[in-house]
């Protein structure tokens, strides 16, 4: 089971129910806007951000990132990579994503499956649709099911999707005073798959969204991601800057340079994706020792 079900319950009675009793001095009512609803302010941002008539939207750039959980030593920091290009389609009436990039390392050291520093780039190209997850490799197509909550993550985290998310998991909102601006922070879960908050300026605009969701490693991981510099695209108003951590540290930090706005996609879950199974076999090494193979890695199970 996913670790964001088994911990639903205890991230509400402790981190949620911690945000909503921080000290005055952080979490302070607006008067004029304390009668909001949730919705309501929802309402105002896509009416701000142009998100009523939005169902598609492509973006493009390039820009720098890290490798999460690869540095080359304990406590050390995520090897750093250069992304010459960097895409992503996200398709909100079909539950879609396709993302597009070309990273190279920008530093020796450090995991992660790019080519050694200076011998090239790594080209990715994966997808989403609904409850799949898969990556073109090639002309073939293959489940990537390690993939699927970190992509359903940025879709529905991203400056519009997050207006959708909200509304249909009946999101909460509280009022703060951060630097000198008024923010409105509106909260949800999304079932099975994330907790969010959007943080929306007074502009209506999503300045960024904290979220976390499940990761086979760490458990639930800790998302921000930061939107800047908005533009309008044909009545939609998109940021030209999008800077992302995980963990505490930025692995992503995009300077958007294309915005297409409601562009055709067709992406559709491939048959060999829809019918694929992870298959785990078991090999005796030794009295209770198991040798553990399948999936994206392997492990050894001690009696």
């Amino acid at each position: 089971m996913k670790s964001i079900a088994a911990s639903t319950t205890h991230f509400i009675s402790h981190s949620f129910v911690a945000a909503c009793t921080v000290g005055a001095s952080m979490l302070v009512p607006i008067q004029a806007k304390a009668a909001d609803s949730a919705d309501a302010v929802v309402a105002r941002a896509e009416r701000a951000m142009g998100a009523s008539s939005l169902n598609s939207l492509r973006f493009s750039g390039s820009g720098s990132g890290a490798i999460f959980g690869q540095s080359y030593e304990p406590g050390g920091s995520w090897p750093k990579v250069t992304i010459s290009s960097f895409s992503r389609v996200l398709d909100y009436r079909n539950s879609a994503l396709r993302e597009e990039s070309a990273r190279s390392r920008a530093e020796p050291l450090g995991g992660g499956a790019l080519p050694l520093m200076g011998t090239g780039e790594q080209r990715q190209i994966g997808f989403l649709q609904g409850a799949y997850a898969w990556n073109q490799v090639g002309q073939a197509m293959a489940a990537a099911p390690a993939a699927l909550d970190a992509r359903v993550h940025d879709l529905w985290t991203s400056p519009h999707g997050v207006l959708q998310a909200a509304k249909r998991n009946r999101a909460t909102v509280q009022f703060r005073n951060e630097g000198g601006k008024s923010l409105a922070v509106v909260s949800f879960i999304e079932a099975g798959a994330m907790t969010a908050s959007a943080f929306i300026n007074e502009d209506g605009l999503v300045e960024r969204v904290e979220a976390k969701h499940p990761h086979s490693v760490t458990g639930d991981l800790a998302v921000v991601t930061r939107y800047s510099e908005y533009r309008e695209h044909n009545g939609v108003r998109f940021p030209m800057r999008v800077v992302q951590s995980h963990a505490g540290a930025t692995t992503l930090d995009l300077e958007v340079k294309e915005v297409e706005i409601n562009v055709a996609t067709s992406i559709q879950v491939p048959e060999p994706v829809r019918t694929f199974a992870e298959r785990v076999v078991a090999e005796k090494l030794a009295d209770g020792v198991w040798f553990l193979a399948g999936g994206s890695h392997n492990s050894v199970a001690i009696e």
